[in-house]
């Protein structure tokens, strides 16, 4: 680093960053245009390197290296989720109570008729007119005749 070339302005250049990685540069170019310094990457063969304008060596250093340390102090992403070998556990039980309980209600267990129990009937539907309301709800409400 600290190598300088001649850019393409005249201006002279100094290597602030080098890496294999061309998206490394390009990040590091982004958090330099945040802060007005202009850069310019260019390819170095089998690497690349991040050149600044001389005199914003000292702020664009100050800034990379602010922020490789805050990348450095982000929690690391957690690894992928690992299954747990007995899960298919919880879909049987919960398909084996649905099928009891299917079963119960086939049966007629504990005396009643579990399939009326569970229908919901209301004062409407056994007027056959909704009265006031509209008349989009009465043709749901009303039996076809």
């Amino acid at each position: 680093m600290g190598q300088g070339t001649e850019g393409v302005t005249g201006v002279a250049l100094v290597e602030v960053y080098r890496s294999n990685r061309r998206a490394d540069c390009d990040e590091r170019a982004l958090v330099l245009a945040a802060i007005g310094v202009a850069s310019e990457l260019v390819s170095l063969g089998d690497s690349f390197a991040l050149l600044v304008p001389e005199d914003s060596v000292t702020a664009a250093m100050t800034h990379l290296k602010d922020y490789d340390e805050e990348g450095r102090s982000r929690q690391r992403e957690p690894g992928p989720i690992r299954a747990h070998p007995d899960a298919w556990l919880g879909s049987a039980g919960y398909a084996v109570v649905l099928v009891t309980v299917a079963d119960c209600a086939a049966r007629g267990l504990l005396g009643f008729d579990w399939f009326s129990s569970g229908e919901l009937v209301s004062d409407l539907q056994e007027a056959g007119s909704c009265g006031a309301w509209s008349p989009r709800l009465r043709c749901t409400l009303t039996p076809a005749t």
